[in-house]
């Protein structure tokens, strides 16, 4: 019976934290100083990363270009924030201690912007060398890959702290 409490309490905080979530992001924090910065700091370091691989690589006005050839527009819809906040929902709602949950808010979103930058690399280089290709990878492959990846991490988290709580 525990069990089914437990979960019937994450399941309404998760979706009344995803509410609430996506309320304050869309009227508050989209297009705000904060998400402009995010933005530009993605395709600044994106940009860095082709040059790293060898690119000839730009970045003008959020605009990713190699050889002169614009691949990525980085909108500040594409700038990882969404997954970031799904993310620290699911945390948050999971019972937990504390600590645990700040320090896994924090590593989470450390993973899910490096997942982002390599999103946008590979996006960049697939634009610029596969094109057929680019619109499934952009609006399907890489969305599969990092909710799962999202998945996969509070899963393997979760696990973990209930285990925890059981040997306690």
């Amino acid at each position: 019976m525990k069990i089914a409490i437990s979960n019937s309490k994450f399941i309404f905080l998760s979706v009344s934290l995803l509410t609430l979530w996506y309320v304050i992001l869309y009227m508050l924090v989209r297009d705000s100083f904060f998400d402009n910065w995010l933005s530009h700091t993605l395709a600044q370091t994106t940009t860095f990363i082709l040059s790293l691989l060898g690119q000839n690589a730009s970045c003008v006005e959020g605009t990713i270009s190699i050889q002169n050839h614009p691949t990525v527009c980085l909108a500040n819809y594409c700038n990882g924030l969404d997954f970031m906040g799904v993310f620290v929902c699911l945390v948050v709602a999971w019972s937990a201690p504390w600590r645990s949950k700040l320090f896994f808010s924090f590593f989470g979103i450390v993973v899910i912007q490096l997942l982002n930058l390599f999103r946008l690399t590979f996006l960049a280089l697939n634009h610029r060398y596969n094109p057929e290709s680019f619109d499934i990878n952009h609006r399907y492959t890489f969305i599969i890959i990092i909710y799962g990846a999202i998945f996969l991490m509070w899963r393997n988290w979760a696990s973990k702290t209930a285990k925890d709580e059981v040997a306690q």
